[in-house]
């Protein structure tokens, strides 16, 4: 069976479409529609006539499947609306929302191809019928891009999009608003060319009234109901009018009349607006239910519309026809693509957002603090061994000020001008070495306390106290080594009796400073690629629903699963350039990390990759539950700093208490942290048992947040 032609059933039925007892509502507004009856007759123009906000949209969401209404039936074609051979959502009905919906970065050309291919058609059957359209709605030229057309010419494209597959249904939501008078009767002669020629049953709303008297019938609709439906002349004539809109008033205003025989009625404007519709009472709902009795009825939602299919339809997965199926996603894939190349400053976002920070890193953060201003306060003048040790002082970690008086450095350091101060009280090279002479059998108090260098710091950066700490602690050490071979004894009496032996994993480098940003920099780039992953993702989604891109989506057939399939394709080239990026600079470029070999450098790329699968994934159920991108963005930055602080990025996980590490394992930031360390700065393979669990922690997360997004999807 071609994929354009829907079967029908084998005896012609009377009604195209019919509409029995409808009703459809929402959270805030209660019922929206309200017992609506509709019959269409098929190879005809239906025109469903009403002011704005009357339900028309509402009621033509419920036509292609959109909606599921709380009660009542569709059938279209003899068979119910949902039924497989109807193509409902799908090939079956061609829908022009009332808004354009149609991407700017794309042309006339590629947008009438990319609807063409969502259904399925031949490419040399939609290149005729793009030809076709464009010289019967008098389009420009089919190279122009969308964005660079007016309101008027977009509406057009998106009425031919509609109707690129000659479908047997075909429903316009005000396609002639905002045109000019020229392009409206084109339109029209269109729709009469379809209807009387391909029959082509059609059914248009709008709210220019008089413009209707060219369909076969018309329906007129406010508050929700269907007050009158026939063709245009035998309603005129039911109510005396001289033109439709006449008639339309005088339908209102009988039942205006009737319901509150009391009142007088005011005279009628020639315009509907809002403000005349709301001043009548709505009829009684038939059958004397109420709402909250429908609200009773068990599994009908009045308040809540829901889907007509399920947006994970199991019991259909394994019965797709693949071939079509990989068609759509690799259609959307295609114009994903396009988007992405036109958009030149997304596109450089995409790449040098996840670089910057890394640069950042490695240039402001992650070397030892060093030229750390520390005020030296001499009393021993002319000592030998005050000097030995001040020569001694590693000059990389600590910048020496001489000072004249311990209170003038004191002062500094209560400015905040100096670090500390180190004092060597009168005598200290005397006392020194009597305090290290093995031989001398006692020391007394005042010797000791001779010999005692004083420092004087400022404790509050931890970080700095240690490393300059550290530092005094080496220089002393070579100071006491080069004092005792000074007075002939052996240095190796100062030294500590353990030995660092040939570490198994690292260098004990003493003139490497960079240690923590060796440490930092594997995490942070797993937290980069994931952040990056989530936020691109759930603002790419939303700015997609926003521009209410995806209902039309799901009217042509397009399934959740394919359209994020889709777009997780187009994400994972991102990513391998991302990551490629990411790798090459902080390897190649800046240097911060040791030459890996081959397999540790593919290994931390397959773990960045799945970490942006998962940043991915959470994107995707991220953009389920908010379109707002002040709220995505604002959870992103949050995301951000929780996962920097909680998966052990910036300060080993084993500074937590036993409950929270054990959480903190879960994370996959935290596990493709410790991969990307085992990796890149132990030389682990990708086999190991210590990098092992980073896959199977970050793959377990990534199908069940894609699971959780697909479920959660919503197309408005």
């Amino acid at each position: 069976m071609d994929i354009q032609q829907i079967t029908v059933s084998d005896q012609q039925p009377k009604f195209a479409v019919q509409v029995d007892d409808l009703y459809l509502g929402y959270n805030q507004t209660g019922n929206v529609l309200k017992g609506v009856q509709l019959n269409v007759k098929p190879a005809s123009i239906y025109g469903l006539l009403g002011p704005s906000g009357c339900g028309k949209t509402s009621l033509i969401k419920c036509l292609v499947g959109y909606f599921k209404p709380a009660r009542g039936s569709i059938t279209i074609n003899g068979y119910p609306l949902g039924h497989e051979k109807l193509g409902i959502p799908g090939p079956g009905v061609g829908y022009m929302p009332q808004e354009c919906q149609l991407y700017n970065e794309l042309t006339i050309e590629e947008t009438l191809k990319y609807f063409g291919r969502l259904f399925l058609m031949e490419t040399k059957k939609i290149e005729q019928n793009i030809d076709h359209l464009i010289t019967l709605l008098d389009l420009p030229p089919k190279s122009r891009l969308v964005s660079s057309l007016s309101g008027g010419q977009m509406r057009r494209v998106s009425f031919a999009a509609s109707i690129i597959n000659k479908p047997k249904l075909v429903i316009l939501d005000e396609p002639t608003a905002g045109v000019d008078p020229m392009v409206t009767k084109s339109i029209w002669n269109h729709l009469s060319h379809l209807s009387k020629k391909l029959s082509i049953t059609v059914i248009v709303t709008t709210h220019y009234i008089e413009e209707a008297r060219k369909a076969d019938c018309v329906g007129l609709m406010r508050k929700g109901k269907i007050l009158a439906q026939d063709s245009p002349g035998v309603i005129m004539k039911r109510y005396g009018a001289v033109t439709l809109e006449q008639a339309f008033l005088c339908v209102c205003n009988k039942i205006q009349v009737s319901e509150r025989s009391m009142s007088s009625i005011e005279p009628s404007s020639s315009q509907l607006s809002p403000e005349t519709s709301s001043s009548l009472q709505e009829p009684e709902i038939p059958n004397g239910n109420t709402d909250d009795e429908l609200n009773e009825c068990p599994g009908e939602i009045i308040y809540r519309p829901k889907a007509a299919i399920s947006p994970l339809d199991f019991n259909k997965l394994f019965t797709v026809n693949l071939d079509h199926w990989f068609t759509i996603v690799s259609i959307i894939f295609w114009k994903n693509t396009l988007r992405n190349l036109r958009n030149i400053p997304f596109m450089v976002l995409q790449f040098i957002v996840p670089v910057v920070p890394v640069v950042l890193l490695c240039i402001a953060v992650g070397l030892d603090p060093f030229d750390v201003r520390v005020a030296i306060v001499n009393d021993d003048l002319g000592g030998k061994y005050s000097a030995l040790f001040l020569k001694h002082i590693d000059k990389y970690h600590i910048n020496a000020v001489p000072y004249n008086s311990l209170e003038e450095s004191l002062q500094d350091i209560r400015q905040v001008k100096t670090w500390g101060a180190l004092h060597f009280k009168r005598n200290f090279s005397a006392s020194i070495m009597s305090r290290i002479d093995f031989y001398e059998p006692t020391l007394t108090n005042s010797t000791i306390e001779a010999s005692t260098i004083k420092l004087y710091a400022d404790l509050t950066d931890d970080l700095t106290a240690i490393h300059v700490k550290r530092s005094l602690d080496r220089t002393f050490h070579a100071f006491v080594q080069d004092s005792l071979a000074d007075k002939g004894q052996k240095p190796t009496i100062a030294a500590l009796p353990i030995k660092m032996e040939q570490p198994i994993f690292g260098e004990a480098n003493l003139n490497r400073h960079d240690n923590f940003k060796r440490f930092t920099l594997p995490g942070f780039m797993a937290a980069v690629c994931f952040t990056i992953g989530y936020t691109i993702t759930a603002v790419i989604i939303s700015f997609e629903r926003n521009d209410n891109m995806l209902d039309r989506h799901y009217v042509i057939g397009v399934s959740p699963l394919q359209f994020l399939v889709a777009h997780a394709f187009n994400r994972q080239i991102s990513n391998i350039i991302q990551i490629s990026t990411i790798l090459i600079t902080s390897v190649y470029v800046l240097q911060i990390l040791d030459m890996p070999a081959f397999t540790q450098l593919l290994t931390s790329f397959f773990i960045l990759f799945i970490i942006s699968i998962n940043g991915m994934s959470l994107g995707m159920v991220i953009s389920s539950q908010s379109s707002r991108i002040d709220l995505i963005f604002t959870f992103s930055i949050a995301a951000m700093f929780a996962f920097m602080i909680f998966s052990g990025v910036l300060w080993p996980i084993e500074s937590m208490g036993p409950w929270l590490r054990a959480l903190s394992q879960l994370s996959p930031v935290t596990q493709g942290a410790q991969g990307l360390r085992n990796t890149l700065l132990r030389g682990l393979g990708p086999w190991h048992s210590a990098v092992l669990p980073t896959f199977y922690v970050c793959f377990g997360w990534s199908c069940l947040l894609f699971v959780i997004g697909i479920r959660q999807f919503k197309f408005t």
